[in-house]
């Protein structure tokens, strides 16, 4: 459910199974950026996920994140095009900036060629786990958009198997949408026309039932039985703050 401050909410649908643009901005020094996504479904409940989330700069893939269990957590992180092997060890060139510095407790890592800066952590509650991984927590700073990626287990199952089967990314865009961005997200949120595309996907009232290869882009308060982002008032960047939900 899509949820701009105390407006009614409505319901997002995008195609499954492909990297779908979500936020497209200018980066300070002209870059062009994009915020993309990939969701996935259970058919036979009506869920869905996000299980990839991208970020591109001119085009080129820069932070490709997936929700994946590797031996050292639960998220696969490629950065300008190259795996990085382990979330806890960070990259030498990353050490001496300031976003490191002020952040204790993280690892870092940063694009050689693009505005792009990664911080590495777990998340702290043990409840997060994923079988018996801790959940990772991924703050991407791209060209004035900051993104919290995090992995969370599918909390809608009692059986520990089928959380973890159905693990996926939940993310939060804490400061804003950045001025003139475009897209869905912004959108939906108002700091863009909406477009025929995008009212296409929006549908009023009570979610239908999923049709297979279709996927709801919940946005709304957060619930563990809520999937998407919400769009929160706020006296900010274009009035919304972007908030991914803790999707079920």
């Amino acid at each position: 459910m899509a949820k701009v401050g105390k407006k009614e909410g409505t319901h997002l649908w995008i195609v499954s199974g492909q990297l779908t643009p979500l936020l497209e901005w200018r980066s300070a020094e002209g870059r062009l950026m994009q915020l993309q996504g990939k969701t996935f479904d259970r058919p036979e409940t009506g869920s869905q996920w996000f299980d990839q989330l991208a970020i591109t700069s001119d085009r080129k893939m820069v932070v490709d994140v997936t929700a994946e269990v590797t031996h050292s957590g639960t998220a696969h992180l490629m950065l300008d095009g190259k795996p990085v092997g382990n979330l806890s060890r960070p990259d030498a060139s990353c050490l001496s900036l300031p976003i490191y510095q002020n952040v204790p407790g993280h690892t870092c890592f940063a694009s050689a060629d693009h505005p792009v800066v990664i911080l590495a952590s777990k998340r702290k509650s043990r409840e997060h786990d994923v079988g018996n991984k801790q959940a990772d927590m991924l703050t991407v700073q791209a060209g004035g958009l900051e993104v919290s990626i995090y992995t969370s287990k599918a909390t809608k199952f009692a059986a520990k198997a089928a959380q973890a089967r159905y693990m996926h990314l939940n993310f939060q865009l804490p400061g804003g949408i950045p001025k003139g961005a475009k897209g869905i997200f912004a959108e939906i949120a108002g700091a863009a026309p909406m477009s025929a595309a995008t009212q296409a996907m929006v549908k009023s009232g009570p979610a239908p039932k999923i049709a297979t290869g279709a996927k709801k882009l919940g946005v709304g308060t957060v619930s563990e039985n809520n999937t998407g982002v919400t769009l929160v008032s706020a006296g900010d960047v274009l009035g919304s703050e972007l908030f991914g939900s803790d999707m079920d």
